[in-house]
């Protein structure tokens, strides 16, 4: 595991508080789940989205805040945030409802317990969808962090000019038939019953059980992922904005909402590089420069009073040029300007660096896993496809009820439908 240094033991601490604080919110739900539903809550919001890993979920909230609308995480894998939502919706005037609620599994393993039909009465609920053999091949390159460089399975922590940037940005690891191995640099196939048994939660039919409960009077309605598209994508915000009475998006804000957010670079990016009085002598405290994905950068121009400085640092041919931005607080920018020194030193650094992203984003991409290798994979275990192939027979029964059209547009499910024919028949 990573090595606890004074630089990093404020991440660390702050990181066992977070965790801690988690834990305990975790148990008392479970061990007093009445205490949750004992009232309804305020409806000032507009809809509540039910997501699930590899789903899209990442990018329809990322439009939806470009719409104008907050997110209020009422449940998380286990951990319940009934108290605090209620407190927030609470406090906002109804006239002024500018929230959307969200419902999140993960884990296969993970359920939703209590009966949060009773106190979302009266709800839109938005649940989204993926052909679920496009899941299963989205979870096995989706990887994890590289536990041998986080402070407690949690924090990257930031790097300093000393370290070369192709072993900084060594971030991900992937599973294998037992799980996470700190050797797994590329994605593997035989990781899916691992995947399927501990990480991808198909419980569509499981989790809306409450929902249905006609006194309720909750509207259930799916979005499939293929409708998030770069190409598609604004009009089905359009159409969502209609259906759930909240701001269309702008027209200027198109290209946004062609990015594809789950990208390439994801999971390599944001990097934190700290500059010292050590590295230059005529700084007086440390600076950090943060490098993010260039399409948030108006965010965190907003958000961190930040500018993006890549201009003054890389040439216009380096790689990935287009994709990424150099953020740092604005005085600071006008401190790094002022120095030839720090300048070109930075400009040395970040020419490796964009080499280096530009290697990891390409080793990444050329070890994919396809969704023909997750069928073949599955042709060659028939107990893992008799065993999935039950699961989704049950889960996907109110999908097939209510949205036969989206079902019959997953192709690589109906392949593994036919896969399957000779076992069930």
């Amino acid at each position: 595991m990573f090595k606890i240094t004074p630089k990093n033991a404020l991440l660390y601490l702050k990181f066992q508080i977070k965790r801690t604080k988690a834990t305990l919110r975790k148990w008392h739900f479970k061990l007093f789940p009445s205490s949750y539903f004992n009232e309804s809550l305020p409806h000032h919001y507009k809809f509540i989205v039910f997501g699930r890993a590899v789903s899209g979920k990442h990018a329809l909230f990322r439009f939806l805040s470009l719409c104008g609308l907050k997110q209020l995480t009422l449940y998380n894998d286990d951990i319940c945030f009934f108290n605090e939502v209620k407190k927030t919706l609470k406090e906002s005037p109804k006239t002024q409802e500018n929230y959307f609620l969200t419902l999140i599994i993960h884990r296969s393993y993970r359920s939703i317990e209590g009966d949060f039909g009773r106190v979302i009465r009266n709800a839109d609920i938005l649940i989204l969808l993926r052909d679920p053999i496009s899941r299963c091949k989205g979870m096995l390159n989706h990887g994890t962090p590289n536990r041998s460089k986080l402070i407690r399975g949690s924090y990257f922590p930031p790097q300093y000019l000393n370290t070369p940037p192709h072993t900084a940005l060594d971030r991900k690891r992937y599973k294998h038939k037992r799980g996470y191995s700190n050797k797994a640099v590329a994605p593997n196939v035989e990781g899916l019953s691992y995947v399927l048994r501990r990480e991808l939660n198909f419980t569509y039919y499981s989790s809306i059980l409450s929902f249905l409960n006609p006194q309720y009077n909750i509207k259930i309605h799916y979005l499939d992922i293929k409708e998030l598209m770069p190409k598609g994508a604004f009009e089905t915000m359009q159409n969502l904005s209609e259906q759930f009475n909240f701001a269309p998006p702008k027209e200027e804000d198109r290209d946004k909402f062609e990015q594809v957010i789950w990208n390439k670079i994801k999971g390599h990016l944001p990097f934190e590089l700290i500059i010292t009085p050590k590295d230059f002598a005529e700084l007086k405290e440390n600076i950090k420069i943060t490098i993010i994905e260039s399409h948030y950068t108006q965010d965190y121009e907003r958000e961190q009073n930040s500018i993006d400085i890549k201009s003054f640092l890389l040439e216009h041919t380096a790689p990935l040029y287009a994709d990424i931005a150099i953020m740092v607080k604005d005085a600071d920018a006008k401190l790094i300007k002022e120095s030839q020194n720090i300048i070109k030193r930075l400009k040395e650094y970040f020419a490796e660096f964009t080499q280096a992203l530009k290697y990891w984003v390409d080793f990444k991409e050329q070890n994919q896993i396809t969704e023909e290798q997750v069928l073949a994979y599955f042709k060659e275990n028939k107990a893992l496809r008799v065993k999935f192939k039950k699961m989704l027979d049950k889960e996907l029964i109110h999908i097939k009820q209510t949205r036969p059209d989206i079902v019959e547009s997953w192709k690589y499910y109906k392949e593994f439908e036919r896969i399957c024919e000779e076992d069930f028949n």
